[in-house]
């Protein structure tokens, strides 16, 4: 008898889906990889950049520090808006639902 691999509840890949797996994996691979190479260098980039002159916001001087604290947390600030808003938009709904619908059942 055959031995039960959990895994395979979640990660069944037909043959003739094999191509595109491969595909989609190694371009998110590659879309990750790079965002965690150029990441650094443009904090770097940055940080030396305002290093000198300081970042001036209105009336708030800052280092090249307390500049980059300031972008991630405007960073967050648009992710959390995204996160709140996307979910209500009705396109994300018929999307999920023709994704959930489409997929044919394993044989």
């Amino acid at each position: 008898m055959k031995p039960h691999n959990p895994l395979n509840a979640i990660f069944t890949v037909r043959k003739s889906e094999l191509p595109l797996t491969l595909m989609m994996f190694s371009y998110f691979f590659l879309v990750i990889t790079s965002f965690w190479i150029l990441k650094p260098l443009k904090k770097a980039l940055f940080i030396e950049f305002y290093d000198q002159q300081g970042f001036s916001l209105f009336a708030w001087h800052m280092t090249a520090a307390q500049a980059e604290l300031l972008a991630k947390v405007l960073n967050m600030v648009v992710a959390f808006v995204a996160v709140a808003i996307i979910p209500t938009l009705d396109v994300g709904q018929r999307v999920t639902a023709v994704i959930a619908t489409e997929r044919p059942e394993l044989d």
